[in-house]
C-alpha cells in the first residue's frame, strides 16, 4: 500500500509538472475581438472629418471665406455628435453587459472618472480643432495634416515611459524611440513633398 501510495503521488507530481493546455478559444476570441477594435480605430478615426466635404459651402456668408466658415460651423455639431456617441454605446454596452452576461451591472464610477473622463475629452477635441483649423483654415490639405495628427502616439508613448514608467526594459525603449524617430521624418517629409505642396 506504501508503495502504492508513493506511486500515485509521484504520478500527481508528474502531472503538476506537465505543461497543461490553455483554454485556446477565450483568448484566441479576445485577441480577435481587439484586432477588429483596433482596425476600428484606423477605420473610424481616419475618417473623422470626411462627412464635412459634403457640407454645402454655398450656404455660407460670402463676408468670410467659405472654409472658415464651416470651420467653426461644424464644432458645435462635431461636440454633440461625440456626446450623443458616448451616451448611445455606454447604454448598449451597459445593457448587454447587464441582460446577456453572468457578470454583475458595471459600476460607473462617476465621482471618481467625471474629471477626469472631462480633462481627456476635453483635450482629444482639442486635437480635432487644430485639425480642422489647419484643413479648413490655413489650406493644410486632408493628406497632410490628417496624418500628421496621428503623431499623437509619439506623444502618448513617450508620456506613458517617461510619465508613467509603463515601460522599463533599455531595448525597448530604444527600439520605441528609433520607431518615432521614423514616424517623425514621414511627417516631416509629408509636409514638405505631400499633396498641396507643389
Amino acid at each position: 500500500v506504501g508503495s502504492g501510495a508513493r506511486e500515485n503521488g509521484s504520478l500527481r507530481e508528474d502531472c503538476a509538472l506537465q505543461p497543461q493546455p490553455r483554454a485556446a478559444h477565450p483568448a484566441k476570441s479576445a485577441r480577435a475581438t481587439g484586432l477588429l477594435a483596433a482596425v476600428g480605430v484606423g477605420l473610424f478615426g481616419g475618417s473623422i472629418l470626411v462627412p464635412d466635404a459634403f457640407v454645402d459651402a454655398a450656404a455660407f456668408s460670402v463676408r468670410q471665406p467659405a472654409s472658415d466658415a464651416i470651420a467653426i460651423a461644424l464644432l458645435p455639431s462635431f461636440g454633440f455628435g461625440a456626446l450623443v456617441c458616448a451616451c448611445v454605446f455606454t447604454g448598449l454596452w451597459y445593457s448587454y453587459v447587464t441582460f446577456f452576461t453572468n457578470n454583475p451591472p458595471p459600476e460607473l464610477h462617476v465621482r471618481g472618472t467625471l474629471w477626469a473622463g472631462l480633462c481627456s475629452g476635453v483635450v482629444w477635441n482639442l486635437g480635432n480643432i487644430s485639425s480642422l483649423l489647419a484643413m479648413k483654415v490655413y489650406g493644410v490639405p486632408f493628406g497632410i495634416a490628417y496624418p500628421i495628427l496621428q503623431c499623437a502616439l509619439v506623444v502618448g508613448g513617450l508620456i506613458g515611459i517617461f510619465g508613467f514608467g509603463e515601460i522599463k526594459d533599455k531595448l525597448a525603449i530604444l527600439i520605441f524611440l528609433l520607431a518615432d524617430a521614423l514616424v517623425i521624418a514621414g511627417a516631416v517629409l509629408l509636409g514638405a513633398y505631400g499633396p498641396g505642396t507643389a
